[in-house]
């Protein structure tokens, strides 16, 4: 089907959206049809889907396709099966939503790598709304931590995929990683304990930004504030448990002992 013919059928679909709008608003069409909606947005996903496999460089298309699919569940799912919680409809919506970008990012050969973050960011967002109705023994705290934990690895994601060209990208990563650990870990650590967790995370993150840097071009500065961050790091898991008793004569002992050897070495 030529492009012309697209636009007609898009334009048909607006004009039937509008009409049936109307003979909902002069109650020609009772409010309480939701399969009709169902299958009016259902088949407009498919027509968008048409869309795209028939001129596959018009990648967008995918986006309005699954949104309007998503949105076809989203209205049919308490009519159909109504032992689903509502919550479920929600999810699914944005998680399909999310899914068009990931599906962007896959038929682009990974050419067009920032779809990964909204991608995974509502795919973590429909996890977010879902999980709690689905298993209430869940914690809160985890389904937070998932979504967070979720929009970080988009950022790894696309420091793997392109090689390391978009080293930036571990840094947010990292964060967001870390503030998953923190957000997930609060209901079985001590507060400190978590967030000495979070600092050794990030304190990884700026190690890794120095380690894979190529020799043309060094980050050695990273080593600074990842020194610093497993520093802290290690204090805040000490003072959480009975390490934090042991530590500093362990460090002495450590610090004299380095003293001597390097004393002893310099004679020989």
């Amino acid at each position: 089907m030529k492009r012309f013919d697209m636009r007609v059928v898009f334009g048909l679909l607006l004009v039937c959206l509008g009409g049936l709008f109307l003979l909902q608003n002069f109650d020609i069409i009772p409010a309480d049809m939701p399969l009709l909606w169902v299958a009016v947005f259902a088949l407009s996903g498919v027509v968008f889907l048409y869309a795209f496999i028939t001129d596959t460089q018009q990648w967008w298309f995918l986006i309005p396709a699954f949104a309007l699919l998503g949105l076809a569940a989203l209205i049919g799912l308490p009519s159909l099966l109504p032992e689903f919680p509502d919550a479920a409809g929600a999810a699914i919506f944005m998680g399909m939503i999310g899914l068009s970008f990931v599906a962007i990012f896959l038929i682009t050969a990974a050419r067009e790598w920032w779809a990964l973050i909204p991608g995974f960011s509502l795919l973590g967002l429909a996890a977010l709304i879902g999980l709690p109705s689905l298993f209430p023994a869940l914690p809160d705290e985890l389904g937070v931590g998932i979504f967070m934990g979720m929009i970080g690895l988009s950022f790894v994601a696309i420091f793997l995929v392109t090689r390391g060209r978009e080293w930036w990208a571990l840094i947010p990563g990292g964060a967001l990683a870390s503030v998953a650990a923190l957000i997930s870990l609060t209901p079985i650590l001590r507060g400190e304990a978590a967030v000495g967790v979070m600092m050794l995370v990030l304190a990884v993150t700026f190690a890794l930004v120095a380690l894979l840097a190529p020799r043309e071009e060094p980050r050695r500065w990273a080593f600074i504030p990842a020194a610093i961050l497993a520093v802290m790091g290690v204090l805040f898991v000490a003072a959480a448990t009975r390490i934090a008793a042991y530590l500093l004569p362990a460090a002495l002992i450590l610090g004299g002992g380095y003293f001597i050897y390097r004393s002893l070495r310099a004679r020989a």
